[in-house]
C-alpha cells in the first residue's frame, strides 16, 4: 500500500539462515537432553535448558517474520511490521531477566 516496492522486510531476507539456526539449535538441544539421562549430567541438561530459551527465540523471531510480511490493510496502515520490534523487545526483556 505504501510503495509499490517489494513487500518483505530486511528481516525477511535471513528467514532462511534463521530456520537452519533454529533446527540446529533445536537438534543439538534434543540431544543434549539426550545425553544429560543417559549420563546423569546436570550440567549438560541445564545447557539444554538455555538451548530451550535460544530455540525460542529463534521460533519467536521467525514467527514475528511472517507476521511482517503480511500485506497492509485499511485497519493496519503499518500492516504488521511492528511485530518485529515487539518480538526482539520480548526475547531483550527475556534475557535481561535472567
Amino acid at each position: 500500500m505504501h510503495g509499490g516496492g517489494s513487500t518483505g522486510t530486511a528481516a525477511a531476507k535471513h528467514a532462511n539462515r534463521l530456520r537452519w539456526a533454529l533446527a540446529l539449535t533445536g537438534t543439538y538441544m534434543i540431544a543434549e537432553v539426550v545425553g544429560a539421562l543417559v549420563t546423569g549430567s546436570l550440567a549438560l541438561l541445564a545447557d539444554a535448558a538455555h538451548m530451550l530459551t535460544d530455540v525460542g527465540g529463534l521460533a519467536l523471531a521467525l514467527l514475528a517474520i511472517r507476521f511482517a510480511t503480511r500485506e497492509a490493510t485499511p485497519q493496519l496502515t503499518y500492516g504488521y511490521l511492528r511485530t518485529e520490534v515487539l518480538s526482539a523487545t520480548s526475547c531483550t526483556r527475556r534475557i535481561s531477566a535472567f
